[in-house]
């Protein structure tokens, strides 16, 4: 019975009004078709647990699955050496070096990021979870954020407020205000007074390099009124500023004797300036900002106000962009056509950053594997090769360097094996990774970045001693 409903059921399914679609499985489908081959992720596993214990004097002599190189323009090999640079004297020049992993969903609640970031702090220095927004709209796994209920977060990405008069966000691609943005009044016809408060502690569960932090910095804009702002350290009176902020980017820093248990700010006001973020860090070292622009594909840079992207990375310091995008466009792109104006499209968004601040390095991330269900299996995105591929020409184009995640976790019909793994490394969507998931894509990517960092140092080293060699000769 079951078979000749199989037979007579039809392909698309039967529509139920407006709701949903009733289906079926095929007959051919359920009894003739080869079932897909899921990827064997084994070794990719064994090479993500074996780095992971590792020193740092990786390279990486094959690329394979779980082995994947940093991709250069071939006219470019050394584009990441003035990052290298910075990276390596970091410390020893008592400067804060920023990179800002800006990133989709994937990396939302500092997965991927807080790995890479005790990484980097263990091996070039530095302490601190780096860039918070005021207004904290997801759980982090690095800080304990709470904030009074009149604050409202703005983006330049997915839905945007039309009350936004400008396009003004800064790096983090969002703001924070306690106050509207069309002026209230009490009943007297006087403006209010606003206050509002956000409180930040160290996670119990954060990696030990950013639960310390000896420095905070606030980034805000512009406004008509004065700003009251009192800053309590461990729930005690610790400084206070009254001013009218009237810089395109204003800055209050703030240096802690030692790590505190809580942070406070306490601000006050008739009309709120437009909050770009918080800095938890130290004064040298690297820092490794974790930017999540839910539901993005990347193309939403050239939409924001560039002078102020500008100010604000030269304010941080920010030495390289760590992009990772394609994920939110892989599932609407329907051919070959599609993909390659998506790459066009981003291509346009790193050339405006490299505008806003030329010499910056750039490392673009590509999509993981991401399946759907086909029947009663689950299947990658037949287009997803194509938008990686896309993503990788713009970076490469642009001067910049790829990784490719989706063949670092094993290529087509990977993301299965991730997610019925034991434990899972993927969840249930076939899109998102597990917290565990996340780490292992973070040292394979890492393995990868200090390849790379190996190779500057040994190009450094043969250049130098020719230096030396042709000083002798003279």
């Amino acid at each position: 019975m079951l078979g000749l409903i199989m037979l007579v059921f039809p392909v698309d399914g039967v529509k139920i009004g407006n709701i949903s679609t009733l289906k079926f499985p095929q007959f051919q489908k359920f009894f003739f078709d080869e079932k897909p081959q899921y990827a064997d992720i084994s070794t990719i596993i064994a090479a993500a647990d074996s780095s992971l214990n590792d020193n740092d004097s990786l390279v990486i002599e094959e690329e394979k699955p779980g082995k994947q190189f940093l991709q250069f323009p071939p006219d470019n090999e050394n584009a990441l050496d003035k990052f290298f640079n910075k990276l390596e004297s970091a410390n020893s020049d008592n400067r804060l070096v920023h990179i800002l992993h800006i990133g989709d969903s994937q990396i939302e609640g500092d997965r991927i990021s807080a790995f890479l970031r005790n990484k980097l702090q263990q091996k070039f220095g530095g302490n601190g979870p780096g860039l918070l927004s005021l207004l904290g709209i997801f759980p982090r796994s690095t800080v304990v954020q709470q904030s009074s209920d009149n604050w409202k977060r703005y983006t330049n990405f997915g839905k945007v407020d039309t009350d936004v008069p400008h396009t003004k966000y800064g790096v983090m691609m969002s703001f924070s205000k306690f106050t509207p943005f069309v002026t209230v009044r009490d009943s007297t016809g006087k403006r209010q007074i606003h206050q509002a408060w956000v409180k930040i502690k160290p996670s119990a569960s954060a990696y030990a390099s950013s639960k310390t932090f000896t420095r905070m910095r606030l980034f805000y804009g512009p406004s008509s009124d004065t700003l009251s702002l009192a800053l309590l350290v461990n729930d005690e009176p610790a400084t206070q500023l009254t001013e009218v902020p009237y810089k395109q980017l204003n800055v209050f820093e703030y240096n802690f004797g030692a790590t505190p248990g809580s942070v406070e700010l306490l601000l006050e006001t008739k009309t709120s300036p437009d909050f770009y973020g918080i800095e938890l860090g130290t004064p040298s070292g690297v820092m490794l900002d974790n930017i999540a622009l839910r539901g993005s594909s990347g193309t939403d840079f050239v939409k924001t106000d560039a002078q102020l992207w500008s100010r604000m990375m030269e304010e941080l310091n920010t030495e390289l962009l760590l992009l990772q995008f394609g994920g939110n466009a892989v599932p609407y792109i329907k051919d070959e056509e599609a993909a390659i104006r998506y790459g066009n499209w981003f291509y346009t968004q790193l050339m405006y950053l490299k505008k806003a601040k030329p010499g910056i390095g750039i490392i673009v991330i590509g999509p993981s594997d991401m399946s759907y269900k086909e029947g009663e299996n689950y299947v990658s995105y037949p287009l997803l090769p194509n938008v990686r591929d896309a993503l990788k020409e713009a970076t490469l184009k642009a001067g910049g360097a790829f990784w490719d995640m989706y063949n670092a976790m094993g290529g087509k019909n990977s993301m299965p094996s991730w997610v019925n793994a034991d434990p899972p490394l993927a969840a249930p969507d076939y899109t998102h990774f597990s917290p565990k998931g996340a780490t292992y894509i973070a040292e394979l990517f890492y393995d990868a970045l200090i390849a790379a960092y190996n190779d500057y140092l040994k190009r450094k080293k043969t250049e130098e001693s020719i230096k030396t060699e042709e000083a002798n000769v003279q």
